[in-house]
């Protein structure tokens, strides 16, 4: 770490998923981001693949660039869970699910390529124990979540 750290955000509820913020005058090249959960070292930015640095800055820009990642359906769910996503054109996608510690658990898709349009893919998450999981798609610039809710 540096020897100064400038806080930007604080107190943002974790079902936020996103954050926007502006940091005036910084020269990107020479700053670090330092994400964390206060007494817990590892969510940590740079100790959990929860927290991503990217140069979107809301969801609506993702959208509004074609590439969408739906609630899911149902939602809790105890076994099965469908997922509905979008990409404007051909595209990579990524699609990895993460425990409430930040723990990858599952990899859904694993850059496969996707036609544009609307896709459909089931969750099937009878490996896993009942909580809280987070989905994170990677498709062409942007990286949406989604938060899933497995019961038992």
């Amino acid at each position: 770490g540096g020897t100064t750290w400038l806080p930007v955000l604080q107190d943002v509820k974790a079902s936020d998923f996103f954050t926007n913020w502006v940091i005036p005058e910084l020269n990107a090249g020479a700053a670090q981001l330092r994400a964390y959960y206060p007494g817990d070292p590892e969510l940590e930015y740079d100790r959990s693949p929860l927290f991503r640095i990217g140069t979107v800055s809301s969801t609506n820009d993702a959208e509004e660039a074609g590439y969408r990642f739906e609630e899911l359906y149902p939602n809790p769910f105890s076994r099965e869970t469908s997922l509905k996503f979008a990409v404007p054109v051909e595209t990579d996608v990524t699609m990895t699910v993460f425990n409430a510690a930040g723990e990858k658990v599952a990899v859904l898709i694993s850059g496969a390529s996707f036609g544009a349009g609307e896709h459909r893919i089931n969750f099937n998450a009878s490996d896993l124990g009942a909580g809280i999981y987070y989905l994170r798609m990677e498709a062409g610039p942007y990286t949406l979540m989604r938060l899933a809710v497995v019961k038992r």
